[in-house]
């Protein structure tokens, strides 16, 4: 659904993506850059993968092109919840303990690492735009974060507690300041006073 068609009262979709069409198997986390749209398989198979990448609509023009777009990027875990953009990298959890980590720039079955093994039940990530990722962690009741700001993957990065939430599972940040400054020649964005927002699961 496009914000214009939003702003006009139309609120069907158009299916962009399906298991009948690509990669799409009981889809769970979904990301977006300038160009493509990333996604997760809570059903991952060999065939379906537990990372897939494609082309978002406007880049691909039509639905025929958009499938032809597809790449699976991973499929190391066969049930995936959370997945965010950092920087030159891809961040993911698995359902059980595990948060993974692989470059946007990666191909077909790139090298995939595990970030951290410290988890329980990650669910949802989100990153701030700053250099940190926070992770929701459903059985631990609590947000964690870490610095995502490295070029290279590093493996078992250490984590820590920034909220404690019940049943913590879906992420997203709010800046209340959204403003530019001009730095070392550049745009660069001001910290200003951010928002954690999670929802939470009870099952």
């Amino acid at each position: 659904v496009s914000s214009q068609m939003i702003s006009e009262g139309k609120t069907t979709p158009e299916v962009i993506y399906s298991g009948t069409t690509a990669a799409v198997k009981s889809p769970g986390g979904v990301a977006l850059d300038n160009y493509f749209v990333y996604w997760l398989n809570k059903a991952g198979t060999s065939q379906a993968g537990t990372l897939n990448r494609g082309l978002q609509y406007a880049t691909a023009r039509s639905l025929q092109n958009a499938s032809k777009g597809v790449q699976m990027l991973a499929d190391n875990a066969l049930k995936c919840y959370g997945v965010c953009l950092a920087g030159e990298n891809i961040f993911y959890t698995d359902e059980s303990a595990k948060l993974y980590g692989i470059n946007r720039a990666a191909t077909s079955r790139h090298m995939v690492t595990t970030v951290s093994s410290q988890l329980q039940a990650p669910r949802g990530c989100v990153h701030d735009g700053s250099g940190t990722v926070y992770v929701a962690d459903k059985m631990q009741n609590a947000v964690f974060q870490f610095a995502s700001n490295m070029r290279a993957l590093e493996p078992s990065r250490p984590l820590a507690k920034a909220a404690d939430l019940q049943g913590a599972f879906g992420l997203a940040i709010f800046d209340a300041d959204c403003s530019r400054t001009r730095h070392h020649g550049g745009l660069g964005r001001r910290q200003g006073t951010g928002r954690i927002f999670s929802s939470a699961s009870s099952s």
